[in-house]
Formats: C-alpha cells, sequence, structure tokens
C-alpha cells in the first residue's frame, strides 16, 4: 500500500521516518493529512449512545479512507463490527477482519486503513451525559506541532 500525500521534499533534504517510532510516525502522518489533503473525518458518520455509565461511539469509515484517531484518555474496548482495517498503534500494524474485538489502554494513539467500508465501536466508562462533555472527558486531540516545524525546515511543497 503506497501513500502519495503531494509532499515534495528537496532532493538535498530527507524525512527519514526510520529515526522516529511508531506513536511519532502516525502524528506525522495525522499532519501531512491535516495540512496537505481534504480532511473528511468530521464529515464521517459518527453515532453516539450513553447508557448505564457506559458511552458508546460508532463511526462509519468508507473505503481506502486514513483516518487517524484522537488520544483516548482512558481504557476501552474496540470493536470492529462489520469490514477489513489495518490498524497502526505504538505496538506496530496488524489487519484485523470483522468481527473482532481489543482492549485498548489509556493514551494510546491509532491511525487506520479502510480495506473495505468499516463499522467500528469503542466503549468508554463515564458518569457523564452530555456528548461534549464525554469527550472533553475522555479525548485528547494529541499535539502535531513537531511535525510541522520539521516539515517548514525541509521546505516542503504541496504538489
Amino acid at each position: 500500500m503506497i501513500f502519495d500525500f503531494g509532499i515534495l521534499v528537496p532532493a538535498d533534504k530527507k524525512l527519514d521516518l526510520a529515526v522516529y517510532d511508531n506513536r511519532q510516525k502516525i502524528e506525522i502522518i495525522e499532519w501531512i493529512i491535516a495540512n496537505t489533503m481534504d480532511n473528511i473525518a468530521d464529515e464521517l458518520p459518527c453515532r453516539h449512545f450513553v447508557h448505564g455509565g457506559m458511552y458508546e461511539r460508532e463511526l462509519f469509515i468508507p473505503a481506502d479512507v486514513v483516518l487517524t484517531g484522537k488520544i483516548h484518555l482512558r481504557d476501552h474496548i474496540f470493536y470492529l463490527l462489520e469490514g477489513d482495517l489495518s490498524v497502526m498503534t505504538d505496538e506496530g500494524i496488524k489487519r484485523i477482519q470483522a468481527p473482532y474485538r481489543f482492549d485498548v489502554k489509556a493514551g494510546i494513539k491509532k491511525i487506520g486503513y479502510a480495506h473495505t467500508d468499516v463499522l467500528c465501536t469503542t466503549i468508554h466508562r463515564t458518569d457523564l451525559t452530555d456528548i461534549e462533555e464525554i469527550e472533553k472527558e475522555l479525548f485528547d486531540d494529541g499535539n502535531t506541532e513537531w511535525v510541522g516545524e520539521i516539515m517548514r525546515g525541509l521546505k516542503c511543497l504541496q504538489q
């Protein structure tokens, strides 16, 4: 799988991804998506359910979409309900097919590539009932400013 992010790097400069850990690679990809591509993340259908001290966030991802996730501030459960998805975390890359369940530790950053249409959900413990307040409690957007500094240093240009 090859991604063309539309970035030109001058021949005398290099963006050597081998020197970065998986978390940093995910943040680099996230920065590239946010700064050089049409970011459709906010347009994806997301449904919210709150019941009995639990919050469920259900997301539909169309085939051939690369999507980074927010940092989840608490341990939670992830279910792949439909589809075929490659997921990269701090621990590496894994390709999974529905039905699939895994436990996610707090602080993990994820990026996924949907090989097919995907339906996934996460389950979180919370005492809150307002979706905006729940999202503030459970998620962090992270910080990719360091990537921007590197890209500006390389004088990367969009094609």
